[in-house]
Parts: C-alpha cells; sequence; structure tokens
C-alpha cells in the first residue's frame, strides 16, 4: 500500500497544480495529465502484477503496459498532441485497468483464501478503480464524441457531475483500504 502513497502525492501535485495555474503551457494544463496518466496505467499494472500469482497474467501485464506506454507515446507526439487531452490514451488504459481487476478479482476468489473480502484492502483498492476506471472510459467516449460535434456545452454538466462522482468513488474506497490496512496489518504481501 506504501506504493499508493507515492501515486497519491504525484496525484495531488498534478491536480493542485492545475486548479493554481501552475502547469499551463499555451493556455493548457492537459500535458501534466498525458504524462500522469500512464504512469498511472504503470504503477496499476505493477500493483497488481504484485497482488497476483499468475505468471501468464504477468507477462500480459508486461505486453499491455508496453502497449500503453508505446500507444501513449504516439497519441503524445503525432495524434492528439502535447496540448489536448490523450483521451485515447485514457480510454485503453481505463480498459485494461478493468482487465486486470477483473483476473485479480478472479484468482481471489478460484484461491478462496480470503474469508471475507470486506476487511481486504485490495478488494477495496480494486472496487474503487473499477468504478473509476469503468466511468471513465465510457465518460471519455463521449467527450470524443461532443469534442467532435463541435458541441460541447451539453455534456458539461454531465462531466462535472460524474467525474466527481467516481473520483470520490476512487477516494472513499482508497480511504476504507488504508483503514483496513491499519486494522488488521499482517494481510497478505505488503505491496
Amino acid at each position: 500500500m506504501k506504493g499508493f502513497l507515492l501515486l497519491l502525492l504525484l496525484n495531488n501535485v498534478v491536480e493542485w497544480g492545475n486548479f493554481f495555474h501552475l502547469f499551463v503551457i499555451n493556455n493548457s494544463n492537459n500535458w501534466t495529465a498525458n504524462i500522469r496518466n500512464p504512469l498511472e496505467f504503470t504503477f496499476m499494472g505493477w500493483f497488481f502484477k504484485q497482488i497476483t500469482d499468475n505468471k501468464q497474467l504477468h507477462k500480459r501485464i508486461n505486453l499491455l503496459t508496453a502497449v500503453i506506454l508505446v500507444s501513449s507515446a504516439l497519441n503524445f507526439f503525432f495524434l492528439q498532441g502535447f496540448r489536448y487531452l490523450n483521451s485515447y490514451t485514457i480510454i485503453l488504459g481505463s480498459c485494461i485497468g478493468v482487465y486486470y481487476i477483473f483476473e485479480y478479482v478472479r484468482e481471489t476468489i478460484e484461491k478462496a483464501e480470503i474469508p471475507d473480502l470486506v476487511y481486504h484492502p485490495y478488494f477495496w483498492v480494486s472496487v474503487g478503480y473499477l468504478f473509476f476506471y469503468a466511468g471513465q472510459s465510457v465518460l471519455l467516449s463521449f467527450f470524443q464524441y461532443f469534442l467532435s460535434t463541435a458541441n460541447f456545452e451539453p455534456f458539461i454538466p454531465i462531466w462535472s457531475i460524474f467525474i466527481n462522482l467516481i473520483n470520490f468513488i476512487l477516494y472513499a474506497c482508497l480511504s476504507i483500504s488504508f483503514f483496513c490496512r491499519i486494522k488488521q496489518p499482517g494481510i497478505l504481501y505488503q505491496a
């Protein structure tokens, strides 16, 4: 769970820096998300590799991480660019993140080692990211549609409500996972 503190620190630096307009270049701060998101997806791959035992899954995680990083670089330099939110990368990474969660939950259920998932920190991390990644991929798909129609105004209230909702769910689940960790320090492997 210590790795999440580093990820949360990075997210806070980026989010607060964007809030205070510290990272604006050419009237855009999207470049910070375009750099942070592939790092987050790479971290999530590493995290799920640490908490699963399936060697085939580990190979797929390595491959999918490389796919995310290469596609992110291609998107950043050739498709959506520096100034625009690289939503294609986020959609791809979110779908891959949902896949990692599915594999983790499947392995956990097959092992049947954990009698009560509600008290297991990795379960809460997975639930939070499942809602976040699933919601983010749907939202960004609509984002791309409204962007392509050049009529973004109707989408802004939907975006505002749902992006805040999935962020709330994610951080609530991460908070619960940290409390589970404090309550039961001997659980499983320390990530």
